[in-house]
C-alpha cells in the first residue's frame, strides 16, 4: 500500500465499471420451408403475356413519375397453378409526358412495374413482348381504342397487354 506523506493529497483510484452481464444476440429461427406456409415457387418465362385494366382516369397532362394502377383482368396462370389472379394489383409509372405540337401531339408513354402474385410476392412486368430499349415503355393509348374524352390520355377500364419482364421464380398460393 501506497502511504501519503506530509503536504501530499490522496489522489483517488480510477472508478473500475462494473462488470456488465453480455447476453448473445438473438438469433432468429431458420426459415421455414416455403411448403409449410402453403405457398409454392413457381419459374415464369420471359414475355408471357397479361391481361390488364386500367383503375383509374389517366389525364393528358399528366407528369412523368405519376404512379399508375391497373388490374389483372383474367387470371394468370403456369400450368394448372394461379400465379396472378384476377384483380390482382399491378403497378406503372408515367415515363413521358404529353408535348403539344402543331399538328398533331405526342402521347404519353409508361412502363409497367410489377403485379403483385397470389403468394404475395412481386412479379416484374413489361409493356412490350420482347425488350425494347431499357424501360419497355408502352403508349397510354390502348390498341383499338374508341375516342375518349380531350382530356384524358387513357380512361380508366382500357386494357392492355403486359408481359413478363425476364425469367423469374415466384411465390404463389397452393
Amino acid at each position: 500500500t501506497a502511504q501519503i506523506g506530509a503536504g501530499q493529497k490522496a489522489v483517488p483510484a480510477p472508478a473500475v465499471p462494473a462488470p456488465v452481464a453480455v447476453t448473445p444476440a438473438a438469433v432468429p429461427a431458420p426459415a421455414a420451408p416455403v411448403a409449410a406456409f402453403g405457398v409454392q415457387m413457381v419459374a415464369v418465362s420471359d414475355g408471357m403475356p397479361i391481361a390488364i385494366r386500367l383503375d383509374e382516369d389517366v389525364p393528358s397532362d399528366a407528369p412523368v413519375g405519376k404512379p399508375l394502377r391497373f388490374t389483372v383482368a383474367r387470371e394468370f396462370r403456369v400450368g394448372n397453378t394461379v400465379v396472378l389472379a384476377q384483380g390482382a394489383a399491378v403497378t406503372g409509372e408515367i415515363v413521358e409526358a404529353a408535348h403539344k405540337k402543331l399538328i398533331g401531339g405526342s402521347r404519353i408513354m409508361f412502363r409497367l412495374k410489377d403485379a403483385v402474385t397470389t403468394g404475395g410476392g412481386k412479379l416484374a412486368l413489361r409493356g412490350t413482348p420482347v425488350r425494347h430499349g431499357e424501360d419497355g415503355r408502352q403508349s397510354m393509348e390502348p390498341a383499338g381504342a374508341s375516342k375518349h374524352a380531350k382530356n384524358l390520355a387513357a380512361a380508366a377500364g382500357a386494357e392492355y397487354a403486359a408481359y413478363i419482364e425476364g425469367e423469374q421464380t415466384v411465390a404463389v398460393r397452393k
